[in-house]
């Protein structure tokens, strides 16, 4: 059985023989005007542009040479370029071009003037119901399309989801996807939303399992050997089973007096 079972229903076609989207466009860097900063991640920077002959703004995200080679990542951003150029949903953003120069690779991308959905968190500090629902509904609708074409992703987190002019959710940075037809035992993903137990390729201890009911029930049977036996004083008398040394008598508390004058 594969990643996503065999009764699965596929939405997309497969990325191994889906057509590459052809770019109209070829770009060059003396072509945008660029502005500010609009995120940092793990192997690039985008910065905000705009194209002097079409007036019109984009998101450029800049990756230099120097660092793919240094951290061996050519295949991830190889990748990731094949993906962007293959899929096409309203909920992912869209790779209008790409091209290069001497020092940097560029990838020419959509717009997404709402931010990131990690901003809104840590402006607003929580999110309604209503609304929470909305945004996990539609990264649900892209995620079935994603695994119609046999795509993990594999970096879902708030920084990776934009907020659009409509409100609606757009996911990015697909440098962690893969094609997955059958399984899948690569460690990736950001260490700051990573379990630990599972970074470090150990048996995931998660509340409900049966290891976790084991070492639940072991701390519980540790606990009362080890706890002092109570017995208060102005109750019965103790029975036979607790034994002398063990218990320790409680005094009753008595209520204070009310003064009366």
């Amino acid at each position: 059985m594969g990643l996503f079972g065999t009764g699965w229903k596929r939405y997309g076609g497969c990325p191994r023989t889906e057509p590459v989207r052809k770019e109209k466009y070829n770009y060059a860097l003396s072509q945008f005007e660029i502005f500010e900063t609009l995120g940092t991640g793990t192997f690039g920077r985008v910065r905000l542009v705009r194209c002097m002959e079409e007036d019109s703004y984009y998101a450029l995200k800049m990756v230099k040479k120097e660092y793919i080679l240094k951290m061996d990542q050519l295949d991830h951003m190889c990748n990731e370029v094949r993906l962007l150029r293959i899929l096409q949903h309203p909920f992912i953003v869209d790779l209008r071009a790409h091209f290069q120069d001497e020092l940097r690779l560029y990838l020419l991308m959509e717009l997404v003037i709402g931010g990131e959905l990690y901003a809104l968190l840590r402006n607003s500090g929580k999110l309604s119901n209503d609304r929470a629902k909305f945004y996990a509904a539609e990264v649900v609708l892209a995620f079935q399309y994603l695994h119609g074409m046999y795509i993990a992703y594999r970096g879902l987190k708030p920084e990776n989801v934009l907020i659009d002019v409509n409100g609606n959710i757009k996911l990015c940075d697909f440098g962690f996807a893969k094609v997955v037809e059958e399984r899948t035992f690569t460690n990736c993903g950001t260490p700051e939303y990573t379990v630990r137990i599972a970074a470090s390729s150990r048996t995931l201890n998660v509340p409900g399992s049966r290891r976790w009911r084991r070492e639940t029930a072991s701390r519980r049977w540790r606990r009362h050997e080890t706890a002092p036996l109570r017995w208060r004083c102005h109750e019965t008398a103790p029975p036979r089973w607790c034994r002398r040394g063990r218990a320790r008598v409680v005094p009753r508390r008595r209520r204070p007096r009310s003064s009366t004058g």
